[in-house]
């Protein structure tokens, strides 16, 4: 589990207002007060207001936080929608959010999965360039604690609260080991905002293979280029890998469809009132042998991809998410921000997509040596890797 991407800071954000009280400090009466959204239980939804301000205020034997509080009454609140992609923000996750949609990230540039032992995590990536990086992070090693927190299971909350803060220029402390047996150093790094990689490709003996990473302007063009350079050096059958990627770019998304296929509708998006927009795309698509990797961390609108491809492009490893919620960021006057699901993905038949209903031609399980792999090296082998073996087998019956 990369304990640095979106789905994971997304579950720690809810984890942490599921215990939340809406409370409300005095004046914030005044700050509702026009909101339209409460409709037809203006005077109820005051009257509580005031009572828990008033109890709060005269007895409650802690200090009071009000910047907290406001963020526990907006957070809350956009929480009854009970929908996964719509949230409130405060001023550091808008930030990060911003930079999310901008292909970019305000983190250390480490990525990590719990070790086997559930007494360290294993270093999975190290983005170029980044603070990570710049100290010599490598992937595979270990890390046994940040600040002062040990790194077990029982700690995993506490771990989670500080390795999901994504303000810039705030600053973690790790002690680190290459194995169980070396030596522990210690490294202090600064969350920066550091640019992230759309993909990597490279060459699997005759075949060409191209993770994607990150879904930003201009990734359908790398992507693209990849595929132009595979055939330039003869390499016509080509895996793409969406796995553990997510995504809200509808437009590059849509741009990725059209590169595998001819006219013909790829999706359809649904809106409020119930409308459905078709996603057409147009003739011209690369000639390349491709398959297409997806599994259940597969998450947005990315997963329009395989639901516009499935029947010409085999798909191959699990189902994926099934969450594929088109969301706008919209920024307040404060600083701080609201994510909201403004359509949902919906197949060409004008189904919404939900959990399970993108399936892969070819259903994979990773093996558990595949697993083990990963939890103690870092990385998983393309030997060791089920889903990319299956996958390059049904590229050589082409």
């Amino acid at each position: 589990m990369n304990t640095l991407d979106k789905k994971e800071r997304e579950q720690v954000r809810h984890k942490k207002i599921k215990g939340k009280k809406i409370v409300v400090i005095m004046g914030i009466v005044t700050i509702l007060a026009g909101c339209s959204l409460i409709q037809g239980s203006e005077g109820a939804t005051f009257s509580k207001l005031k009572f828990l301000s008033r109890q709060i205020n005269k007895l409650y034997i802690g200090e009071l936080n009000q910047q907290k509080l406001n963020d526990g009454i907006y957070t809350g609140y956009v929480e009854g929608l009970e929908n996964p992609t719509s949230y409130y923000l405060d001023e550091i996750e808008y930030k990060a959010n911003l930079a999310y949609e901008e292909g970019k990230a305000i983190s250390t540039g480490l990525a990590y999965t719990w070790g086997l032992d559930g007494n360290h995590l294993v270093i999975t990536d190290v983005v170029a360039n980044s603070p990570a990086d710049k100290a010599g992070i490598k992937i595979g090693e270990q890390i046994v604690k940040v600040d002062n927190v040990k790194v077990i299971y029982s700690n995993e909350a506490a771990l989670a609260k500080i390795l999901s803060n994504a303000e810039e220029g705030s600053s973690n402390t790790y002690i680190i080991r290459k194995d169980a047996t070396s030596s522990e150093r210690k490294i202090k790094l600064t969350k920066a905002l550091i640019e992230k990689p759309s993909l990597k490709s490279d060459q699997i003996g005759e075949i060409g293979y191209i993770k994607l990473k990150n879904i930003t302007s201009g990734t359908s063009n790398q992507v693209k280029a990849a595929l132009d350079q595979f055939k330039k050096s003869g390499q016509n059958k080509v895996i793409l890998d969406i796995r553990d990627l997510y995504s809200n770019n509808l437009e590059e998304t849509f741009k990725l469809c059209d590169i595998f296929m001819d006219k013909t509708l790829a999706f359809k998006i649904k809106d409020k009132e119930g409308k459905m927009k078709d996603y057409y795309t147009t003739d011209g698509k690369v000639d390349n042998k491709v398959v297409i990797l997806i599994n259940n961390r597969t998450m947005g609108i990315i997963e329009a991809l395989p639901i516009a491809v499935k029947g010409n492009i085999p798909l191959v490893g699990s189902h994926s998410a099934g969450s594929g919620y088109v969301s706008k960021l919209f920024a307040l006057d404060d600083g701080s921000g609201l994510r909201l699901a403004t359509g949902i993905l919906c197949t060409k038949e004008d189904k919404e997509v939900k959990e399970g209903d993108i399936t892969a031609d070819k259903e994979v399980a990773q093996t558990k040596e595949a697993i083990i792999q990963l939890m103690s090296k870092g990385k998983m082998s393309y030997e060791c890797d089920t889903q990319l073996q299956e996958a390059m087998k049904l590229l050589e019956k082409f």
